[in-house]
């Protein structure tokens, strides 16, 4: 039984066979973008000004609409409960602090795309897509005052299958990682402020029974 497990670790169809459990799983997302808003100098004159953003204003903007504390040392969670590593819910968490915020994010993944697949032992052992893909973040729902980013990317979208053992107990696990690339906008209460380029990611997964 020893050796059969060894040679079924990435068979897909071996890991049908051993009817193995699905492991839950986590990634921290990761957000960054430059861009312009429209101001003046000191001498009146129209300037664009440059700003960044990073996951911390993101963290920010939900601590202010929610009413909660998610500054210094916070995280965003991509969290996974079953074994196609499909988000299936965001948290910010700081400390033991967690609050579920998937209605501020949405991720739309475009029909089109190219990709590559590799196998081992006649199943899929990893496959990497690319496409143009969307990334969305609001909180105007909740705060009319709130902020608004639209973003148009370049994906890379890879996942591994194999099985590990986690807690002695034998999971069937998809790891994960993406990275996007692209252009966009944001908007503020609802008027726009200015376009933004930069990217977001989601890291590799930690796996939990």
């Amino acid at each position: 039984m020893k050796t059969k497990l060894n040679l079924c670790l990435i068979s897909a169809l071996c890991l049908s066979a051993l009817t193995l459990q699905a492991a839950r799983s986590e990634r921290v997302l990761t957000i960054a973008f430059s861009g312009f808003y429209q101001g003046t100098n000191r001498f009146g004159d129209d300037l664009a000004i440059p700003f960044r953003s990073t996951t911390k204003d993101f963290l920010d903007e939900i601590s202010f609409t929610t009413g909660q504390n998610f500054k210094g040392g916070a995280l965003l969670m991509v969290e996974s409960l079953d074994d196609t590593n499909a988000p299936t819910q965001i948290v910010a968490r700081k400390g033991t602090n967690e609050l579920e915020v998937s209605e501020f994010f949405q991720f739309t993944k475009n029909d089109n795309f190219v990709f590559t697949e590799t196998f081992f032992r006649g199943a899929t052992s990893s496959q990497t897509f690319y496409a143009i893909d969307n990334f969305f973040f609001s909180t105007l729902a909740a705060d009319p005052e709130g902020l608004e980013v639209t973003f148009k990317s370049f994906s890379q979208d890879t996942s591994r299958f194999f099985a590990t053992r986690i807690g002695g107990q034998l999971y069937n696990v998809v790891s994960t990682s993406l990275r996007t690339d692209g252009v966009g906008e944001l908007s503020s209460g609802g008027s726009f402020t200015g376009p933004i380029r930069g990217y977001n990611s989601i890291g590799a997964p930690k796996f939990y029974p």
